[in-house]
Parts: structure tokens; sequence; C-alpha cells
């Protein structure tokens, strides 16, 4: 069981006129599976560069006709207002960082109407952008642990901005993607990616048997080939990048490398 607040995690609002196709043009996701919904959903997408890199992951949420919250790295906010206001030009929308006023929520159960279904896993439970205080049940390393345990990525935990495409990171997997909907920044490349079908990396779960851990960015090496990076970890587990016919000889159950 868990309910509590994911600290790494900031707000942003997105108000005015022109809010829901301003942000249509910059997402990888469809903004409309959120505004027509009912009961409440969240929608998860991605902020890419033009090269089809992730600058950054976000969950999005309706709010009144004309505003969204989203919830975003917090280490990527000033960043990401940055970026939103250079493609503003003269729409009419304003950015707000809201993160002094409203908190990131996970949960294992629906607590009231504002929780939404976390639309990458229904293994990961609840998420919200609340304001309102809440009964802390459970860690974030408890959340965490089970987060990889799905190998599903964490932006604040697991990546850097601009080094990472979304399919080697299995974001087609997790929701964080709709390839019916219309252009968006990096979208030629993403597509064209998917289409092609030319991924040679891949996301793994690492789980270490001896105390000495791989770092962040540290190479992974298995009979000194290098397989790929490692990225973020928790206690014995981790997950890492690796190439995918490289790796494929030494994982078990089809995604976990041990790694000793």
């Amino acid at each position: 069981m868990f309910h509590l607040k994911l600290d790494e995690r900031a707000v942003l609002q997105i108000t005015g006129e022109q809010a829901a196709s301003f942000l249509q043009g910059l997402i990888t996701n469809d903004i409309n599976k959120i505004i027509a919904s009912n009961p409440h959903k969240g929608l998860y997408a991605l902020f890419l560069t033009p090269q089809g890199k992730i600058i950054s992951d976000a969950f999005l949420i309706f709010k009144t006709e004309n505003t969204f919250w989203l919830d975003v790295p917090k280490t990527q906010i000033e960043n990401l207002v940055k970026i939103l206001n250079l493609y503003k030009l003269r729409q009419k929308v304003t950015i707000r960082d809201i993160s002094t006023e409203s908190s990131v929520i996970v949960a294992s159960q629906k607590i009231s109407s504002e929780y939404f279904a976390d639309p990458r896993s229904t293994e990961l439970g609840w998420r919200a952008i609340s304001s309102n205080s809440i009964d802390v049940q459970g860690t974030a390393e408890e959340y965490h642990r089970m987060r990889i345990e799905l190998r599903i990525p964490d932006f604040s935990m697991d990546l850097e901005e601009n080094k990472f495409y979304p399919a080697e990171l299995g974001m087609n997997d997790i929701n964080a993607i709709d390839y019916a909907k219309g252009c968006y920044i990096g979208q030629e490349v993403t597509a064209r990616t998917n289409y092609r079908g030319t991924v040679r990396k891949a996301l793994y779960k690492i789980s270490f048997q001896k105390e000495t851990y791989l770092n962040y960015g540290e190479d992974v090496i298995k009979d000194d080939k290098i397989l790929g990076k490692m990225l973020g970890k928790v206690g014995n587990n981790g997950l890492s990048l690796l190439r995918i016919e490289l790796a494929e000889q030494y994982l078990q159950d089809g995604h976990v490398l041990i790694y000793s």
C-alpha cells in the first residue's frame, strides 16, 4: 500500500483560449483523449526535440475548458517553461509553475474523483495533482521498486534530456505516443523509427548480485563486451539501456540481466 507525494515532480498550468491546440502541437499523444474523457482521465505524453529525442515526460489532466495541468519532472521545469514560451509565439496561452500550490500524488488505490489511473500501467495505481494534504502511507522507494520491476522509466531518476529516443525506451508500450494524431515537434523521426522498426537498443531490468553496483551512465559489461549503459536504480535492481543483439544471450526471463 502506498499514498504519497512525489517530491521529484512539479506542476505546470497551461491556460488560455488556445491551450488545447498549443499542447496538441507539442506532445506525442492526443490531447482530445482527456478533453472528452468521462470519468476523469490522465494522459501520458512526451515533449521531443525536432530530432525526436526526449526533452521531458508529462502527465496531463484537463481541468476546465481552457486549462490543463501538467505533472512534470522538477529538474526540467525551468527548461520546459523556456521551451513552451519559445513555441507560444502569439498564441493566447499562459504558462505558470504552480508547484508551490499543488503537489503530485501517487496511490495504490483511488482515493477520490481527482485521482486518475496511471496511463502507463494499471499496476502503478493512481495519480493526482492536488493542493490537499494527505495521510502518507508507504515510501517513494517502495513505489519506484515497483516501477522498475515493470521496466517503466522515470525521467526524474533514470533519464536525461536530449539523449534518448522514445522507441528504445519502450514508450510505445506505456501509452506515450499516438501515431494517428496530427503533427507535433519530433513527429517525423518518431514515426519513421516506428514504421521502419530500426530500434537497436532496449530497456532491461538489471539485478545486482554484489554490493558493488553500477552508477548512472556507467558501462554494463559482460565477458568484456560493453552491452550498454546503466540508468537509475533502487536497492539491488535498476534499469539499463542495452544493445539488443548483445544483451539477449545474457537475459533471464526475457528481460532481466543478472549482474555479478
